[in-house]
Parts: C-alpha cells; sequence; structure tokens
C-alpha cells in the first residue's frame, strides 16, 4: 500500500478495513473550547485601566436586507450596502482613588463640546480613539489581535455607595463604546 502525501490513512482497527480519511477530520481541527477568561482589551486613551477589565461584550454586527416586492410572485431580498456595528460593552473594577472611572468621565466631557462653552474645542477629537483585544489561547498564549477604530465612549454606569452591606464587594462599573468598525488579524 503506498501512502498518498495528500491523504491521511488509518490502519486496521478491531477489524475494520482500511479506510481514507477526507474532509473536515482529515485537517485535525482545534477541538479546544474558548474560555471566556481569555483576553486582554487596552486601548490608548486610558492604558491602565487593562487591569481591571472583567468583562468583554463583542459588538453585535450586521445589515438588513432590502425587499423587493412584484405584483407576481414572493418578495425578493438582497444584500444591503450599508453595514453597521452595535455597541461595545465592557465592565471594570473601580481603584481606590477613582481614577479609572474619572478618567473615563474625562473622555466622555472631552467629546461632549456643548458642556462648557470653550472657544477651543477639538469636536470628534475622541472619535479617533482605537482599541484593541487580544484573544489567548487555553495555555494564555495570543492569537488573534482584534482592533477597533472609532471608539466613542456613549454610556457610563453609576456608582452604589452603601453602609448596609454585610459582604465587602470591589465596586464596577460598565462602560459602553460607539465604535466605527475593527479589523481582525491572526497573531
Amino acid at each position: 500500500m503506498s501512502i498518498d502525501p495528500d491523504k491521511i490513512y488509518v490502519e486496521k482497527d478491531y477489524g475494520v478495513a482500511d479506510r481514507t480519511i477526507i474532509g473536515a477530520v482529515a485537517n485535525k481541527p482545534n477541538t479546544n473550547l474558548a474560555i471566556p477568561t481569555n483576553f486582554l482589551f487596552s486601548f490608548r486613551k486610558i492604558p491602565t485601566m487593562t487591569y481591571f477589565i472583567q468583562e468583554f461584550t463583542l459588538p453585535e454586527c450586521g445589515a438588513e436586507p432590502l425587499s423587493s416586492e412584484f405584483m407576481i410572485g414572493p418578495t425578493v431580498k438582497f444584500p444591503k450596502s450599508s453595514f453597521s456595528y452595535g455597541t461595545l460593552s465592557l465592565k471594570f473594577l473601580i481603584n481606590e482613588d477613582f481614577s479609572n472611572y474619572y478618567a473615563v468621565v474625562q473622555w466622555i466631557l472631552e467629546n461632549t463640546g456643548y458642556q462648557s462653552f470653550v472657544t477651543k474645542q477639538n469636536y470628534n477629537e475622541g472619535a479617533s480613539e482605537e482599541g484593541s483585544l487580544i484573544l489567548l489561547t487555553n495555555k494564555k498564549n495570543p492569537f488573534r489581535k482584534i482592533d477597533f477604530v472609532g471608539l466613542i465612549p456613549v454610556d457610563l454606569s453609576g456608582l452604589e455607595f452603601s453602609n448596609d452591606v454585610v459582604d465587602i464587594t470591589t465596586m464596577s462599573a460598565t462602560l459602553k463604546f460607539s465604535i466605527s468598525g475593527y479589523t481582525t488579524t491572526n497573531l
């Protein structure tokens, strides 16, 4: 029996005859499952926040199809030329001096020019911000990088203070971004 380098052969196995394995099994896919803790997210505006990010949600994306109705026959749908991204969301822990929380508040205020009626306001300066999500394997090796462009913070959750807490927990906040798009590269 000659060995063809393009095919994988399996020896007799409990009385089963020789057979050629083709298709998806022949490519030996990665069968390791993704774990939601294997990520790092950072952005240039607040680089010290990377350590405090606990949850990250990739934005949904899609396009509504165009529908054409005809007098005779069914409605026909076509792909639409516009594409939209949803909201990128992350949850982060608040550090003791609240510096990461107030850095986000300052970022939001910089993007709202009509708040203080400053004469030298750089509108949409914050829209050029970029962020990177690095996905890690189960052995904590980086394998894919997702670069987000046009990050604009649109929503920051409030903070709740209470004196009647039985168990001490850390404070956290949720931050939502509007994005212009993202690209994916293998590392």
